[in-house]
């Protein structure tokens, strides 16, 4: 038991290190082109647009430990998209998630699909949350004349909420699909062993 726990540490602790070290590294380097930019406008407003942008997320992503919250319902419905899959790949959904899943891997137990969707959904929960305030302080931005901070805001929120809470219902229509398909493979399976069952017990029934 203990063995199998420390295993299971080392792996959690494998697969969270590069996510830490990934954002750390990002953080210092627009840290220093900020400090060494010093009179560019558009790399202040990249810079601050970045910190504004990850600033939200981690709040966003504290309150949901501590205070879980969900979205109103309707929000979680799938809507059918025609050429769901082909328009992933064309926007490039499927790499992001290649390239999401080596840099922040989702803790699941994989033989459970419904904690798979479970944390699916939270992960997009808090994605969506921090994309509509991010949205709406762009917005604010806008309006206010600054231009340059309003469309990095933009820029980052596409690439750190709108694509994680795009890939997040990709994946969980995938989920539903390959559900649905054992589902319906397993339940002739079911039929079959049930109605063997009852056969046997008529032939053990004495006339």
């Amino acid at each position: 038991m203990t063995r199998n726990r420390s295993r299971l540490i080392g792996r959690t602790h494998f697969a969270v290190a590069p996510r830490f070290v990934s954002f750390g590294a990002a953080c210092s380097g627009w840290l220093l082109l900020i400090v060494v930019g010093r009179g560019t406008p558009a790399l202040h407003a990249a810079g601050l647009a970045w910190f504004l942008t990850w600033g939200i997320q981690i709040v966003v992503s504290a309150t949901s430990w501590i205070l879980p919250f969900s979205l109103p319902s309707l929000y979680y419905r799938s809507w059918p998209v025609p050429h769901a899959r082909r328009l992933a790949r064309w926007f490039g959904v499927v790499r992001f998630g290649r390239w999401a899943r080596r840099i922040n891997p989702l803790q699941f137990d994989r033989r459970s699909p419904r904690e798979l969707e479970s944390t699916m959904t939270a992960a997009e929960t808090t994605h969506a949350m921090t994309l509509f305030i991010v949205t709406a302080l762009a917005v604010a931005s806008l309006v206010r004349g600054s231009t340059t901070l309003a469309l990095f805001l933009g820029l980052w929120n596409v690439l750190f909420n709108l694509y994680p809470v795009v890939l997040q219902r990709h994946n969980r229509a995938r989920l539903r699909r390959v559900s649905r398909q054992r589902a319906a493979h397993l339940e002739p399976i079911s039929a079959g062993l049930a109605s063997g069952t009852c056969l046997a017990r008529a032939r053990r029934t004495p006339p």
